[in-house]
């Protein structure tokens, strides 16, 4: 039982790295809204530079959470793919500015079916805003496939799509993370009662 409780107060000290990658996505994501004439060649340059912070800080949440989460593997695997993506992105910008539209809907849509899981996750653990993280996590859905299936849309257009699934993704990161934050009575009331 102390070890749960360890396992478990452990985990709540690393809420902060979901919390840093919510708002890099969602400062990403006003950034691009607020400039909706950014090139393809700026916007994929900030896109890889978002895609190593967030692989690289979720990969270290699961990494140091293995134990405390079921199905920390999947989100691991998210979160490489994240890295080597914004790697390769970062030293080929000429193949991320071609790709950009379709592997930035593609990524938004995967990460947000992640969320989708995680989300039901929060269920299973009886947190009381898992209908939160569900809708954050479905209208990133929404956002990105609507940027996969509407490649006629002018560039501004795009962009700006893209900016919104950013934010709902980024609002999604957020929200878990304060609710990880202040998880303890939960666990405490769960162990305890």
């Amino acid at each position: 039982m102390t070890s749960v409780i360890k396992q478990a107060q452990h985990s709540i000290h690393y809420w902060w790295i979901f919390m840093l990658s919510g708002v890099a996505l969602m400062g990403f994501g006003v950034y691009v809204a607020l400039n909706p004439s950014i090139t393809y060649d700026d916007l994929s340059i900030f896109f890889s530079a978002v895609l190593m912070i967030s692989g690289i800080c979720e990969a270290a949440f699961c990494i140091e959470n293995r134990k405390f989460f079921k199905g920390w593997g999947w989100f691991l695997t998210g979160a490489i793919l994240d890295l080597i993506f914004g790697i390769i992105f970062m030293t080929n910008p000429i193949l991320a500015a071609i790709s950009l539209p379709l592997f930035a809907g593609v990524w938004l849509l995967m990460r947000s079916l992640l969320l989708i899981a995680r989300s039901f996750q929060a269920k299973k653990k009886s947190l009381s805003d898992w209908p939160w993280l569900l809708l954050w996590a479905i209208t990133g859905s929404f956002f990105s496939v609507v940027n996969i299936y509407n490649p006629l849309f002018s560039e501004d257009r795009l962009v700006i799509w893209t900016a919104f699934a950013l934010m709902a993704v980024g609002a999604f990161y957020v929200h878990f993370s304060m609710l990880i934050k202040n998880s303890q009575w939960w666990i405490n009331d769960k162990i305890y009662n």
